[in-house]
């Protein structure tokens, strides 16, 4: 079975299982080795189950690291919709989130900054117009701070 398919497996099964899903995704994180895509969608899915927010951040910083190798002809090739930059705005979203959450205000800014930065570089749809509503209301949290 394909990678993406078995991460969205694993993504299906955390409804009902957060623990096996987990324990799942981190097989298919031993298995696919250097490949940025699939460890990219791993661990963007894997941060998403974490119980706790330092966990959630490991596995961000994992997903962006491996995001920021990505080139908009391997996403394609892999049949997904979004280019670089749309993945990138949100997986900067979701570390300015958790830092946020930690109380890491100034990291928190810097990745509000990077993720409207990448939405520069795309067009304004529904999903775009969704990230930059989130990361308004973290700076509008971060202002509270």
């Amino acid at each position: 079975m394909d990678v993406l398919a078995q991460i969205d497996d694993a993504v299906a099964l955390s409804r009902t299982d957060a623990a096996g899903a987990r324990t799942e995704l981190a097989q298919l994180w031993d298995s696919v080795g250097d490949d940025p895509l699939h460890r990219c969608a791993i661990a963007h899915a894997m941060a998403d189950l974490q119980t706790s927010a330092d966990d959630e951040l490991m596995w961000d910083r994992r997903a962006l690291a491996a995001g920021l190798l990505l080139d908009d002809d391997q996403l394609v090739s892999a049949g997904m919709a979004a280019n670089v930059e749309h993945m990138l705005a949100s997986l900067h979203l979701n570390l300015a989130d958790v830092h946020r959450r930690l109380g890491n205000v100034d990291e928190s800014r810097t990745h509000v900054v990077a993720a409207t930065a990448a939405l520069k570089a795309v067009s304004p749809d529904g999903y775009t117009e969704m990230i930059r509503e989130a990361l308004a209301r973290i700076s509008g949290r971060d202002h509270a701070n």
